[in-house]
Protein backbone atom coordinates (compact mmCIF):
# COMPACT_ATOMS: atom_id res chain seq x y z
CA UNK A 1 0.00 0.00 0.00
CA UNK A 2 1.55 3.03 -1.00
CA UNK A 3 1.22 6.19 1.23
CA UNK A 4 0.76 9.74 -0.59
CA UNK A 5 1.50 12.41 1.53
CA UNK A 6 0.58 16.28 1.18
CA UNK A 7 4.08 18.32 1.45
CA UNK A 8 2.13 21.61 0.50
CA UNK A 9 3.14 24.26 3.13
CA UNK A 10 0.60 25.29 5.86
CA UNK A 11 -1.06 28.74 4.93
CA UNK A 12 1.18 31.24 6.11
CA UNK A 13 -0.27 32.93 9.65
CA UNK A 14 -0.51 36.00 11.42
CA UNK A 15 2.04 35.05 14.50
CA UNK A 16 0.98 37.04 17.62
CA UNK A 17 3.37 36.53 20.64
CA UNK A 18 7.43 35.97 21.02
CA UNK A 19 10.44 37.61 18.96
CA UNK A 20 9.89 34.78 15.76
CA UNK A 21 6.43 36.52 15.73
CA UNK A 22 7.77 40.45 15.73
CA UNK A 23 10.47 39.25 13.48
CA UNK A 24 8.48 37.73 10.95
CA UNK A 25 5.81 39.76 11.02
CA UNK A 26 7.75 42.96 10.45
CA UNK A 27 9.83 41.27 7.68
CA UNK A 28 6.62 39.39 5.61
CA UNK A 29 5.01 43.30 5.71
CA UNK A 30 8.12 44.66 4.44
CA UNK A 31 8.62 42.22 1.42
CA UNK A 32 4.79 42.91 0.91
CA UNK A 33 4.76 46.96 0.77
CA UNK A 34 8.03 46.56 -1.63
CA UNK A 35 10.63 48.34 0.79
CA UNK A 36 12.62 45.07 1.97
CA UNK A 37 16.07 45.25 -0.29
CA UNK A 38 16.14 42.84 -2.83
CA UNK A 39 19.71 42.19 -3.16
CA UNK A 40 21.93 38.91 -3.11
CA UNK A 41 23.99 38.96 -0.64
CA UNK A 42 27.37 37.62 -2.53
CA UNK A 43 29.14 36.84 -0.11
CA UNK A 44 29.37 34.31 3.17
CA UNK A 45 30.67 37.70 5.03
CA UNK A 46 27.37 39.40 3.79
CA UNK A 47 25.22 36.93 5.34
CA UNK A 48 27.26 36.82 8.29
CA UNK A 49 26.62 40.83 9.05
CA UNK A 50 22.80 40.17 8.17
CA UNK A 51 23.03 37.15 10.91
CA UNK A 52 24.70 39.57 12.94
CA UNK A 53 22.14 42.46 12.89
CA UNK A 54 19.45 40.27 13.00
CA UNK A 55 20.07 37.42 15.93
CA UNK A 56 23.58 39.09 17.44
CA UNK A 57 24.62 35.67 17.89
CA UNK A 58 27.11 34.62 21.25
CA UNK A 59 28.38 32.52 18.27
CA UNK A 60 28.18 32.54 14.67
CA UNK A 61 29.60 30.16 12.09
CA UNK A 62 29.25 30.01 8.16
CA UNK A 63 30.86 27.29 6.29
CA UNK A 64 30.28 27.43 2.47
CA UNK A 65 30.41 23.96 1.51
CA UNK A 66 29.18 24.80 -2.46
CA UNK A 67 32.62 23.27 -3.43
CA UNK A 68 31.57 19.78 -1.85
CA UNK A 69 28.96 19.71 -4.41
CA UNK A 70 29.99 21.40 -7.57
CA UNK A 71 29.27 18.83 -10.15
CA UNK A 72 25.24 18.79 -9.50
CA UNK A 73 24.33 22.26 -9.61
CA UNK A 74 23.53 22.48 -13.34
CA UNK A 75 22.51 26.78 -13.60
CA UNK A 76 24.91 28.66 -15.89
CA UNK A 77 23.93 31.45 -13.53
CA UNK A 78 24.61 29.77 -10.27
CA UNK A 79 25.62 32.00 -7.56
CA UNK A 80 28.90 31.78 -5.67
CA UNK A 81 27.24 30.41 -2.57
CA UNK A 82 24.71 27.36 -3.59
CA UNK A 83 25.08 25.38 -0.26
CA UNK A 84 25.58 27.21 3.45
CA UNK A 85 25.90 25.41 7.00
CA UNK A 86 25.14 28.02 9.27
CA UNK A 87 25.80 27.63 13.20
CA UNK A 88 24.44 30.04 15.39
CA UNK A 89 24.09 30.41 19.13
CA UNK A 90 21.36 33.51 20.22
CA UNK A 91 19.69 34.38 22.89
CA UNK A 92 16.89 35.23 20.19
CA UNK A 93 16.26 31.49 19.78
CA UNK A 94 15.75 31.02 23.79
CA UNK A 95 11.76 29.45 23.85
CA UNK A 96 11.54 28.59 20.46
CA UNK A 97 11.64 25.05 18.82
CA UNK A 98 13.89 23.95 16.23
CA UNK A 99 11.51 24.68 13.40
CA UNK A 100 10.58 28.02 14.48
CA UNK A 101 14.92 28.47 14.45
CA UNK A 102 14.97 27.06 11.07
CA UNK A 103 12.36 29.39 9.85
CA UNK A 104 13.59 32.75 11.19
CA UNK A 105 16.90 32.00 9.50
CA UNK A 106 15.35 31.09 6.54
CA UNK A 107 13.44 34.47 6.53
CA UNK A 108 16.18 35.90 6.98
CA UNK A 109 17.87 34.55 3.98
CA UNK A 110 15.03 34.34 1.74
CA UNK A 111 16.30 36.35 -1.11
CA UNK A 112 18.95 34.30 -1.45
CA UNK A 113 17.23 31.42 -1.26
CA UNK A 114 15.25 32.49 -4.12
CA UNK A 115 18.09 33.51 -5.62
CA UNK A 116 19.88 30.05 -6.44
CA UNK A 117 20.78 29.54 -2.37
CA UNK A 118 20.07 25.56 -2.87
CA UNK A 119 21.07 24.17 0.09
CA UNK A 120 21.26 25.70 3.98
CA UNK A 121 21.79 23.20 6.60
CA UNK A 122 21.60 25.25 10.41
CA UNK A 123 22.07 24.44 13.25
CA UNK A 124 20.95 27.03 15.65
CA UNK A 125 20.82 27.48 19.29
CA UNK A 126 19.61 29.06 22.37
CA UNK A 127 22.85 30.37 25.07
CA UNK A 128 23.60 27.34 27.54
CA UNK A 129 22.33 24.71 25.04
CA UNK A 130 23.82 21.74 24.15
CA UNK A 131 26.26 21.70 20.86
CA UNK A 132 27.50 19.21 19.12
CA UNK A 133 30.25 21.74 17.97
Amino acid sequence: MALDYDLVSPPQQELTTGFLAVFLNRYRAEREAGTKQEQTLTSTAEIENRLKSLFNPERLVLMDESAQHAGHYHEPDAPAITHLRIRIVSGKFEGLNRVARHRAVNEALAGEIENGLHALAIEAAAPGEKTRW
